[in-house]
């Protein structure tokens, strides 16, 4: 008799027990977009969520892909890798940039007002106006890690 797939050592090591829970929150995302057909609009929160950061950046280029297709898809995300995952997506002429709209909500600090900031992505991936806040904390964390210590 031949070997089972439990026997072959690679099998055990991805297991769905041993991959964490990251395979559990994208397993209902593939399913939507895999079942949706152009025209069907798709919310997505967090797709992210408990997810390696290439694996959001791989996220991130399934989910302009589904867009290529034709499906209208609405993410809320915190992650600066699935926003890079999609414009690399733009860059490698995956989807294209008039296909993309990037909405930045900010309350404002004195006001309280909520402003919205519409971004362009151009045809090589780049946003046009970066605005403060944005994305941005790992910038400021590396500039704090390279400014010199006193003591």
């Amino acid at each position: 008799m031949g070997k089972s797939l439990t026997d072959n050592k690679l099998s055990k090591d991805h297991r769905a027990a041993n991959v964490g829970f990251g395979l559990t929150y994208v397993l209902p995302i593939l399913t939507a977009i895999l079942s949706s057909a152009p025209g069907a609009l798709l919310l997505i929160e967090n797709p992210e969520a408990h997810l390696h950061p290439k694996g959001q950046s791989r996220m991130g280029e399934l989910l302009a892909r589904a867009a290529s297709c034709g499906i209208q898809i609405i993410v809320e995300t915190h992650s600066d890798h699935i926003l890079n995952g999609i414009r690399l997506a733009v860059r490698n002429r995956k989807l294209a940039s008039s296909d993309v709209q990037i909405h930045f909500f900010q309350r404002g600090e004195h006001d309280g007002v909520i402003d919205v900031s519409t971004l362009r992505v151009d045809r090589n991936g780049s946003i046009d106006e970066w605005p403060d806040g944005f994305f941005d904390q790992s910038e400021r964390d590396l500039m704090a890690l390279w400014e010199p210590r006193d003591d």
